[in-house]
């Protein structure tokens, strides 16, 4: 599997490209992001994550969303099945600094992304995994297109064990005795928190490159701005609040889906 996911990663496509019988899209619009937040909750819902009294709009949606990149899944039939979203670097910083008390390796902070909110409908759980290395194909290209370096997540042991057999592979992060903040700030996901123990990873974009099997032949001109030793070193000035793969879906969005090889 993690092959087919290198093989994926080295095809160029744009926001929005198909992989096997899956459809991988970015949000543009308002009522899509409706429909995210609202696939968001009932997964999390049947999955025993969060209760509903919690959430009386039945949307699943916080204030890191308003910045965030949004990647739907769709099948065949054009039904969602799975999302994801991307945090580039922002002032509001990332959710997982809001849930765990952790302090960050030495990285420029306008280097680090941030993917989670990750929901799969059950029935596409399986399949090879394919719905899981589209979402990743999707939140590669965002940290390119943010020249990010690094992405962090929390995540839970037996999804991180899933990465990790895609090439996909972890750096835990060391964390404190949660704060009252921290433990109040995961109230409203108590039952993810309790059931799936989640940690905080860190994603190193250069050793997942080399982890998964990418060629670096087949993506040299497209990372590197963000692996050279300029892209390392320094990071664009404009980096401050709405993460660039945020403006590339609104306004460089093309009608044109890439196709790639069935699986």
């Amino acid at each position: 599997m993690s092959e087919v996911l290198a093989r994926l990663i080295e095809l160029p496509v744009g926001p929005s490209f198909e992989f096997g019988a899956y459809r991988v899209t970015r949000s543009t619009t308002h009522l899509e992001n409706l429909e995210i937040f609202r696939f968001r909750y009932r997964v999390f819902l049947e999955s025993g994550f969060i209760a509903q009294n919690d959430y009386p709009s039945s949307s699943l949606t916080d204030e890191f969303d308003a910045d965030a990149t949004q990647i739907a899944v769709r099948d065949g039939h054009g039904q969602l099945v799975g999302v994801t979203r991307f945090v580039g670097p922002s002032r509001l910083g990332f959710h997982t600094q809001t849930v765990f008390d952790l302090e960050l390796p030495p990285i420029d902070e306008r280097r680090i992304g941030e993917f989670g909110r990750l929901a799969v409908h059950p029935d596409h759980r399986g399949s090879g995994r394919l719905v899981m290395m589209a979402m990743l194909k999707a939140v590669f290209e965002c940290m390119i297109e943010n020249r990010t370096t690094h992405v962090l997540a929390f995540l839970p042991t037996l999804l991180a064990d899933s990465f990790s057999k895609l090439g996909c592979k972890a750096c835990t992060l060391i964390t404190r005795e949660p704060s009252e903040r921290v433990l109040r700030n995961r109230e409203s996901m108590k039952g993810y928190f309790r059931s799936q123990r989640p940690q905080p990873v860190l994603y190193d974009l250069e050793r997942m490159i080399d982890d998964v099997g990418v060629k670096r032949a087949a993506i040299a001109g497209r990372i590197a701005e963000v692996l050279g030793a300029d892209g390392r070193a320094s990071a664009a000035e404009d980096v401050r609040g709405t993460p660039r793969s945020s403006r590339a879906s609104r306004d460089g969005r093309s009608d044109q889906v890439p196709r790639i090889g069935r699986v």
